[in-house]
């Protein structure tokens, strides 16, 4: 999912591309923070309730988005090469885009009900419909060639030859308008429960909140970007396709932020760390009492001991 160059003569060359070095640092950071999503959830073993397996699944998609964009970097081997990554661009954009659409549910459902264990049930629903919308996106991606090799520098990447071809038209409709619709879900879900949420008294679980509006922060640019550029058929100009990019490749760092500042992270340590001081506090008690014992034991245990000890205080 990206701003593409266009090959107009009237312009000047877009200096973005796979290998610039606001796109590497934004795949590298967001690279990192799912990875740390991903892990302290398996530490905290979080995956255990439904928020935490939804972590996991948009830190996964996060993943693969970032991994493709800093696999364009190497020279493409041939069309085959950049299809292939079109593919796996599409799934993980896709796909997070609609996991994120589902913290935004998740977080009416739990104001609504005052229990975030409400969204069980809803989770078997998310899973389906995830596929539902990914694949069909990520099989367009591939079909249209949505990445192709630019003669520039021989890396995959979204070059657009003819601002009229179908190719650029579905691309961009498509991902302009799966962006509007996810940004539209966020909004709606984070105002429909914003007043509530402030009122209820459920446990705060900050990525309920932050990842909608992450989203949206990051998605907003690249999508008003994308259908600026298709109706005035021009390159998005270099300052703003800059900021594009940078929070666009940046969404999974910024989603590890609001993960490790969020309530499922808080709560479970807290209860470790109650559950572990509960512990050391009862080994504690039970040496107290057991050190007077051991002490004793050599003497007062065998009669001769006994006698021998008080011959000795005599």
């Amino acid at each position: 999912m990206f701003i593409g160059q266009y090959l107009d003569a009237n312009q000047e060359p877009d200096p973005m591309g796979p290998d610039h070095p606001i796109i590497i640092i934004g795949d590298a950071l967001s690279i990192l923070g799912s990875l740390f999503n991903i892990v302290a959830t398996l530490t905290f073993q979080a995956q255990r309730m439904t928020i935490g397996k939804m972590v996991l699944i948009l830190s996964t998609m996060d993943l693969i988005a970032n991994i493709t964009s800093m696999l364009l970097v190497l020279k493409a081997a041939g069309p085959l090469q950049c299809r292939v990554m079109s593919f796996f661009v599409g799934v993980g954009y896709s796909g997070s885009a609609f996991w994120t659409c589902c913290f935004a549910h998740s977080l009416i459902l739990s104001v609504k009900y005052g229990d975030i264990n409400v969204i069980d049930k809803a989770f078997k629903k998310y899973v389906i419909l995830s596929v539902l919308w990914s694949l069909p996106i990520s099989i367009t991606t591939t079909a249209i060639g949505y990445l192709s090799v630019d003669s520039k520098n021989g890396m995959c990447w979204h070059v657009v030859e003819d601002v009229h071809s179908w190719k650029n038209i579905t691309g961009g409709v498509m991902f302009g308008v799966s962006c509007f619709i996810a940004i539209g879900v966020c909004a709606y879900c984070y105002i429909s429960s914003f007043k509530e949420l402030k009122k209820s008294t459920l446990e705060a679980h900050y990525e309920l909140i932050f990842y909608p509006l992450i989203l949206i922060v990051c998605y907003l640019p690249y999508a008003l970007g994308g259908i600026t550029s298709l109706i005035m058929y021009q390159r998005v100009p270099y300052p703003w396709n800059l900021i594009v990019n940078l929070l666009l490749y940046l969404q999974g760092f910024l989603n590890s932020i609001a993960y490790g500042l969020s309530g499922t992270i808080n709560t479970i340590c807290r209860k470790r760390c109650i559950k572990s001081a509960r512990t050391n506090k009862r080994l504690l008690e039970r040496d107290t009492l057991d050190y007077p014992q051991a002490i004793e034991a050599p003497y007062y245990s065998d009669p001769e001991n006994r006698s021998e000890s008080i011959n000795r205080l005599g």
